[in-house]
């Protein structure tokens, strides 16, 4: 009997040894990655192989519901033989992002911290034919591809790149008709929710207009009864024994026909009609606790005069005996948004963008609305731009400053422009302005709630202190 259980003993032993290899062998195929699929499995090449003491990848889910795979994506590359994207996280090495025996991959961009690559994809073996390339654009912490397309059928994924606009890095597709770049918020991208894009995009030149240019007030500088005090940025004054030293930059504002221009250095708001004729003054206390109040910018509305100063704000009755009452140093929202010294902001936002740099300026601005759906996206007519919003009115129109930079970086543009656009989402008129004011002026070119646009300026051209101007000129130039 001792031969026959040694012989069903050797038969359970060989039975088990099966039985295993053949789990080992199927759960090995798990990890295997084929054909043109993203994910995070370990790619076969011996010379990218992760290390031998492989830890589990674990998942988290963000608040959106996608899992978010790998916290940190150290390096991304391509393999040896050019048919995969692999990447590095912090713990471990050599994952594949895509792998297409068929088709070469090139990493065209990608950003600082490794989480969103643009790559391109093109055959192997190039026929007779036009050779297909495709851009590809890859989200490393999800180990997932975003599909532009297929989020919005009327953008193309070919030419993007990454860019700045709207202060915040993003993504620059283009419109398929048209070849106009958008700007696409990388947050956009992953909840898969872009913003509202209309296909007719305004190409055309607006009407170009050079304005009136009515004068309506000369000053010369000085501190007597309707002349302004300022005209360099910094000025010492000299009041009871004591020297101050006070930076001035010089604004003003329009309301109900009338014309109101801070006079810093003689602390006091200067008041004139639209025939330059004087309307009055408005004065402010020199001091407060012992330090000068430095007035820096001015805000009208139908009741009362805002005066934004270094020691906070200062209130008057626009219809009273011209006296400023201190209100207070916590009231900045209520001087910036409440009185509309910014009209239009959080309403709309303006932004230019260029090409494959994040400081690199580019031709084209666009105007989104408050629910981030573009009003529109335009060309500037500039090889390089800066774009700004300056005001909206009660027709609901919108007004952009568009300038034109000839050489980044300078203090000053080429040519500055007004782009007026209306709520539909159409250039009206552009109106070329002065890109230099002659001298130190914190707001030099306003828009009245009727849509009057007012110009204020030195009558010095270089603005260096041994030549100084002798007076401020306010223009009404639309």
């Amino acid at each position: 009997m001792q031969p026959v259980f040694s012989y069903q003993l050797m038969k359970a032993t060989l039975l088990i040894f099966i039985f295993v290899f053949s789990l080992i062998s199927c759960t090995g195929n798990k990890g295997e990655s084929s054909g043109e699929e993203a994910g995070a499995s370990q790619v076969s090449d011996p010379e990218h192989s992760a290390p031998s003491d492989q830890s589990t990848v674990e998942a988290s889910v963000t608040p959106g519901g996608r899992q978010i795979i790998h916290d940190t994506v150290t390096d991304v590359y391509i393999s040896d033989n050019g048919h995969s994207i692999l990447y590095d996280t912090n713990n471990e090495e050599g994952f594949t992002l895509i792998e297409d025996e068929n088709h070469l991959f090139t990493i065209l961009e990608k950003t600082g911290n490794n989480s969103w690559v643009i790559a391109e994809k093109a055959p192997s073996e190039v026929g007779m034919g036009r050779v297909e390339t495709e851009y590809l654009l890859f989200y490393t912490p999800e180990a997932r591809r975003v599909d532009i397309e297929s989020l919005n059928p009327s953008l193309t994924a070919q030419g993007m790149h990454f860019g700045r606009a709207f202060d915040e890095p993003q993504l620059i597709v283009f419109l398929k008709a048209s070849f106009i770049p958008v700007p696409i918020p990388f947050e956009s991208l992953l909840e898969g929710n872009l913003p509202g894009i209309t296909e007719t995009v305004d190409e055309e030149d607006p009407l170009a207009t050079t304005g009136n240019e009515k004068v309506i007030l000369e000053l010369m500088l000085g501190e007597e009864d309707h002349q302004f005090g300022q005209g360099v940025a910094y000025k010492q004054l000299s009041k009871e024994g004591r020297i101050y030293g006070i930076n001035t930059m010089p604004s003003f504002s329009a309301y109900d026909s009338l014309l109101y221009i801070i006079d810093a250095i003689n602390f006091r708001v200067l008041m004139y009609d639209m025939a330059g004729t004087p309307a009055g003054k408005i004065s402010y206390p020199e001091e407060k606790e012992g330090i000068p109040v430095v007035m820096q910018d001015i805000a009208v509305d139908a009741e009362f005069v805002y005066l934004f100063s270094s020691q906070g704000l200062y209130v008057a009755d626009r219809n009273g005996e011209g006296k400023a009452i201190y209100a207070g140093g916590e009231n900045h929202e209520l001087y910036l948004r409440g009185k509309k010294s910014l009209p239009g902001e959080g309403l709309y936002q303006v932004s230019a963008y260029g090409n494959h740099d994040y400081l690199n300026l580019g031709s084209y601005f666009a105007v989104k609305r408050e629910d981030n759906s573009f009003l529109g996206i335009f060309d500037s007519g500039h090889q390089n731009c800066q774009a700004e919003l300056l005001a909206t009115d009660t027709a609901g129109n919108i007004y952009v400053t568009v300038d034109e930079v000839e050489h980044p970086g300078a203090q000053f543009p080429g040519k500055k422009t007004v782009r007026v656009i209306s709520p539909e989402g159409k250039q009206i008129y552009s109106l070329e302005v002065r890109s230099w004011p002659g001298g130190p002026v914190n707001r030099s070119l306003i828009v009245t709630e009727s849509g009057k646009i007012f110009d204020a300026f030195y009558d010095n051209e270089t603005g260096f202190e041994e030549e100084p101007p002798s007076k401020l000129t306010v223009k009404r130039v639309k």
